[in-house]
């Protein structure tokens, strides 16, 4: 209706590209786009066009519109991406891989992010950094099964990756696979490069023993024993520091955990908790 008022409403033209191109109309968005460039030549328009050529086919056309926007627009990682795709689909495989490390280099959006690193995997399937990256994008989507699927990959390629074992286990979380998400970060705690990352691994168990057990609900053995493990760390973290205010920040966060785990369940580990608290709440030696 708009058209028939306005032949020329660049809005509208734009619109039946878009509705065109979701019909598979390539040819017709084509024309729709080109009359809405004709009359607004935007870069948004532009690379609906570059787009609507390169799926009818017309790839010399769609070429020149996505070097000239890319011109136009260095930093448009929605055309940096086309146009690789369209040297990729050529064989210059170097060109494409460069320019969809450009677009992921350049894009804003995670669903962008996530597509260039797809591309370059594809191209590179050996570069574990961009496996990893591909899979943080893919965790942000919540889309599980691709990220464990790329951290899986990561161990075919370095069975002892900290950072890919500690990613499955935070993906399976999620997905209530519990026992999973346990055996993966047992496996990360013996790979730990240090008594901080080691806490960072207890506290992520305990949250997964908690959504397991639900809101209200006292924890499990695991969960306490992760309670207990991170006290002594925090203790042992106590008794190197330097710092005052280190050393008694450290000393009320393991204080806190046995606490808890008193709370929780007062036979857990009863005589050691109880030892270890009176031995911590004691007053230090200045």
């Amino acid at each position: 209706e708009i058209l028939k008022a306005d032949p020329q409403n660049a809005t509208a033209l734009t619109l039946l590209g878009d509705l065109l191109m979701g019909q598979e109309k390539f040819a017709e968005a084509v024309d729709a786009y080109t009359k809405a460039w004709q009359k607004s030549p935007t870069t948004d328009v532009q690379l609906k066009l570059a787009q609507a050529l390169a799926a009818a086919g017309r790839t010399e056309e769609a070429m020149r519109r996505y070097q000239d926007l890319i011109q136009r627009s260095p930093y448009n990682a929605q055309a940096r991406l086309g146009y690789a795709d369209l040297l990729l689909a050529q064989g210059e495989t170097d060109k494409a891989l460069e320019e969809y490390q450009n677009a992921l280099r350049f894009a804003s959006d995670v669903e962008t992010k996530e597509k260039a690193a797809r591309k370059i995997v594809e191209l590179k399937p050996d570069d574990i950094t961009m496996r990893m990256r591909l899979a943080s994008y893919l965790r942000e989507q919540y889309k599980y099964d691709g990220a464990i699927a790329q951290y899986e990959a990561v161990l075919q390629l370095d069975p002892q990756n900290f950072e890919a074992i500690i990613g499955l286990g935070d993906c399976y979380v999620p997905k209530t696979q519990y026992d999973k998400a346990l055996s993966y970060y047992k496996q990360a705690l013996e790979l730990a490069p240090s008594a901080q990352k080691k806490i960072e691994i207890y506290g992520k168990i305990i949250a997964s023993e908690e959504q397991r057990a639900g809101v209200g609900k006292p924890l499990g053995p695991e969960g306490l024993e992760a309670l207990w493990n991170r006290a002594l760390l925090y203790r042992e973290l106590a008794g190197t520091a330097t710092d005052e205010a280190t050393i008694v920040d450290y000393v009320q966060k393991a204080i806190a955990d046995l606490q808890r785990i008193q709370k929780e369940d007062p036979t857990y580990r009863a005589e050691e908790v109880a030892e270890l608290l009176e031995l911590l709440q004691a007053p230090q030696p200045r």
